[in-house]
Protein backbone atom coordinates (compact mmCIF):
# COMPACT_ATOMS: atom_id res chain seq x y z
CA UNK A 1 0.00 0.00 0.00
CA UNK A 2 1.07 3.64 -0.32
CA UNK A 3 2.82 4.94 2.80
CA UNK A 4 4.47 8.21 3.78
CA UNK A 5 7.60 8.05 5.87
CA UNK A 6 10.14 10.60 6.95
CA UNK A 7 13.05 10.75 4.53
CA UNK A 8 16.31 10.32 6.41
CA UNK A 9 16.81 12.69 9.35
CA UNK A 10 14.93 15.62 7.78
CA UNK A 11 11.36 15.88 9.17
CA UNK A 12 10.50 18.33 6.39
CA UNK A 13 10.86 15.72 3.65
CA UNK A 14 8.44 12.82 3.27
CA UNK A 15 8.87 9.83 1.01
CA UNK A 16 5.81 8.29 -0.64
CA UNK A 17 6.37 4.65 -1.58
CA UNK A 18 4.65 1.30 -1.86
CA UNK A 19 5.27 -1.09 1.03
CA UNK A 20 3.93 -4.44 2.10
CA UNK A 21 1.27 -4.04 4.77
CA UNK A 22 0.53 -6.11 7.80
CA UNK A 23 -2.07 -8.82 7.17
CA UNK A 24 -5.67 -7.81 7.80
CA UNK A 25 -9.13 -9.23 7.26
CA UNK A 26 -11.79 -8.07 4.86
CA UNK A 27 -15.42 -9.02 4.46
CA UNK A 28 -17.37 -8.46 1.27
CA UNK A 29 -20.76 -9.46 -0.01
CA UNK A 30 -22.71 -8.86 -3.20
CA UNK A 31 -26.33 -9.34 -4.16
CA UNK A 32 -27.54 -9.35 -7.77
CA UNK A 33 -31.13 -9.23 -8.95
CA UNK A 34 -31.84 -9.56 -12.67
CA UNK A 35 -35.55 -9.79 -13.53
CA UNK A 36 -36.97 -9.42 -17.02
CA UNK A 37 -40.06 -7.39 -17.87
CA UNK A 38 -40.75 -7.96 -21.55
CA UNK A 39 -38.26 -5.79 -23.45
CA UNK A 40 -36.80 -4.29 -20.24
CA UNK A 41 -33.90 -6.12 -18.54
CA UNK A 42 -32.76 -4.36 -15.34
CA UNK A 43 -29.91 -5.61 -13.17
CA UNK A 44 -29.55 -4.30 -9.64
CA UNK A 45 -26.37 -5.04 -7.72
CA UNK A 46 -25.71 -4.02 -4.13
CA UNK A 47 -22.62 -4.85 -2.17
CA UNK A 48 -20.53 -3.97 0.82
CA UNK A 49 -16.81 -4.19 1.47
CA UNK A 50 -15.59 -3.88 5.06
CA UNK A 51 -12.02 -4.17 6.21
CA UNK A 52 -10.72 -4.70 9.73
CA UNK A 53 -7.52 -2.70 9.64
CA UNK A 54 -5.57 -0.32 11.84
CA UNK A 55 -2.47 1.82 11.30
CA UNK A 56 -0.10 3.82 13.45
CA UNK A 57 -0.67 7.49 12.81
CA UNK A 58 1.08 10.26 14.75
CA UNK A 59 1.87 7.92 17.63
CA UNK A 60 -1.64 6.47 17.95
CA UNK A 61 -3.34 3.40 16.57
CA UNK A 62 -6.35 4.34 14.49
CA UNK A 63 -8.99 2.00 13.08
CA UNK A 64 -9.77 2.24 9.40
CA UNK A 65 -12.90 0.12 9.24
CA UNK A 66 -15.67 2.25 7.75
CA UNK A 67 -17.39 -0.03 5.18
CA UNK A 68 -17.85 0.93 1.53
CA UNK A 69 -21.18 0.38 -0.20
CA UNK A 70 -21.20 -0.42 -3.91
CA UNK A 71 -24.34 -0.05 -6.01
CA UNK A 72 -24.97 -0.63 -9.72
CA UNK A 73 -28.22 -0.26 -11.61
CA UNK A 74 -27.87 -1.46 -15.19
CA UNK A 75 -30.79 -1.02 -17.55
CA UNK A 76 -31.06 -2.78 -20.91
CA UNK A 77 -33.95 -2.04 -23.21
CA UNK A 78 -34.55 -3.99 -26.42
CA UNK A 79 -35.59 -1.50 -29.08
CA UNK A 80 -37.04 -2.26 -32.53
CA UNK A 81 -34.73 -4.00 -35.03
CA UNK A 82 -33.03 -5.81 -32.10
CA UNK A 83 -31.09 -2.75 -31.05
CA UNK A 84 -30.19 -2.66 -27.36
CA UNK A 85 -30.04 0.55 -25.30
CA UNK A 86 -28.06 0.41 -22.06
CA UNK A 87 -28.20 3.04 -19.34
CA UNK A 88 -25.98 2.07 -16.42
CA UNK A 89 -25.53 3.85 -13.09
CA UNK A 90 -22.87 3.10 -10.49
CA UNK A 91 -22.32 4.58 -7.03
CA UNK A 92 -19.72 3.93 -4.34
CA UNK A 93 -20.21 5.29 -0.83
CA UNK A 94 -17.46 6.83 1.25
CA UNK A 95 -15.37 4.50 3.40
CA UNK A 96 -11.97 2.99 4.08
CA UNK A 97 -9.79 0.96 1.74
CA UNK A 98 -6.32 0.03 2.99
CA UNK A 99 -4.92 3.15 4.71
CA UNK A 100 -7.18 5.56 2.81
CA UNK A 101 -10.54 7.17 3.34
CA UNK A 102 -12.28 7.33 -0.04
CA UNK A 103 -15.04 9.83 -0.68
CA UNK A 104 -18.18 8.77 -2.52
CA UNK A 105 -18.37 8.82 -6.32
CA UNK A 106 -20.85 7.98 -9.07
CA UNK A 107 -21.12 7.78 -12.83
CA UNK A 108 -23.55 7.05 -15.64
CA UNK A 109 -22.76 5.19 -18.88
CA UNK A 110 -24.89 5.05 -22.03
CA UNK A 111 -24.62 2.57 -24.90
CA UNK A 112 -26.28 1.27 -28.07
CA UNK A 113 -25.63 -2.26 -29.36
CA UNK A 114 -26.68 -4.03 -32.55
CA UNK A 115 -25.73 -7.44 -33.96
CA UNK A 116 -25.95 -8.61 -37.55
CA UNK A 117 -25.92 -11.93 -39.42
CA UNK A 118 -26.61 -14.18 -36.38
CA UNK A 119 -24.12 -12.33 -34.13
CA UNK A 120 -21.29 -12.63 -36.64
CA UNK A 121 -21.03 -8.81 -36.77
CA UNK A 122 -21.67 -6.51 -33.82
CA UNK A 123 -21.42 -2.77 -33.43
CA UNK A 124 -21.48 -0.87 -30.16
CA UNK A 125 -21.60 2.88 -29.55
CA UNK A 126 -20.67 3.69 -25.96
CA UNK A 127 -20.46 6.89 -23.90
CA UNK A 128 -18.75 6.38 -20.54
CA UNK A 129 -19.09 8.78 -17.60
CA UNK A 130 -21.76 10.78 -19.40
CA UNK A 131 -21.90 13.57 -16.77
CA UNK A 132 -18.14 13.60 -16.04
CA UNK A 133 -18.66 12.81 -12.35
CA UNK A 134 -16.06 10.06 -11.79
CA UNK A 135 -13.68 11.29 -9.11
CA UNK A 136 -11.24 9.77 -6.72
CA UNK A 137 -10.96 11.97 -3.64
CA UNK A 138 -9.13 10.41 -0.73
CA UNK A 139 -7.26 11.01 2.50
CA UNK A 140 -4.22 8.81 3.02
CA UNK A 141 -2.97 8.33 6.59
CA UNK A 142 0.41 6.81 7.22
CA UNK A 143 3.02 7.10 9.96
CA UNK A 144 3.31 10.84 10.65
CA UNK A 145 1.74 12.17 7.45
CA UNK A 146 -1.76 12.74 6.20
CA UNK A 147 -2.35 13.77 2.64
CA UNK A 148 -5.58 14.69 0.88
CA UNK A 149 -5.74 13.98 -2.83
CA UNK A 150 -8.39 15.08 -5.28
CA UNK A 151 -8.35 13.36 -8.64
CA UNK A 152 -10.88 14.48 -11.19
CA UNK A 153 -10.64 11.75 -13.79
CA UNK A 154 -11.18 12.67 -17.39
CA UNK A 155 -13.06 9.44 -18.06
CA UNK A 156 -15.81 10.80 -20.28
CA UNK A 157 -15.35 9.21 -23.67
CA UNK A 158 -17.22 8.00 -26.69
CA UNK A 159 -16.21 4.81 -28.44
CA UNK A 160 -17.40 2.75 -31.38
CA UNK A 161 -16.56 -0.95 -31.39
CA UNK A 162 -17.06 -3.11 -34.48
CA UNK A 163 -16.51 -6.81 -33.96
CA UNK A 164 -16.46 -9.71 -36.40
CA UNK A 165 -16.57 -13.30 -35.12
CA UNK A 166 -14.80 -15.87 -37.31
CA UNK A 167 -16.10 -19.45 -37.51
CA UNK A 168 -19.14 -18.92 -35.30
CA UNK A 169 -20.58 -22.26 -34.20
CA UNK A 170 -23.85 -23.08 -35.89
CA UNK A 171 -24.83 -25.69 -33.29
CA UNK A 172 -23.74 -26.78 -29.85
CA UNK A 173 -22.07 -30.15 -29.21
CA UNK A 174 -24.73 -32.52 -27.96
CA UNK A 175 -22.55 -35.54 -27.15
CA UNK A 176 -22.88 -39.16 -28.18
CA UNK A 177 -24.21 -40.67 -24.95
CA UNK A 178 -20.89 -42.38 -24.13
CA UNK A 179 -21.49 -41.95 -20.39
CA UNK A 180 -24.98 -43.49 -20.35
CA UNK A 181 -23.74 -46.98 -19.40
CA UNK A 182 -21.78 -45.54 -16.47
CA UNK A 183 -24.76 -43.53 -15.24
CA UNK A 184 -27.08 -46.55 -15.37
CA UNK A 185 -24.43 -48.67 -13.60
CA UNK A 186 -24.42 -46.22 -10.70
Amino acid sequence: MSVYTQYGDNPEIALLQKQNAQPYHELSGMLNIAPTFGIYHPVLMAGVRAQFFHVNFRGQTIRLDKPIGIFRFNNALELPFKIWLNVDFSYRTAGNAENMYLEDTWQCDLGLYKSFNNDQWTIKLQCNDLFSTAQSNMILQSDIREIAMEKDWDTRDISITVRYNFNTAKSKYKGTGAGESQKSRM
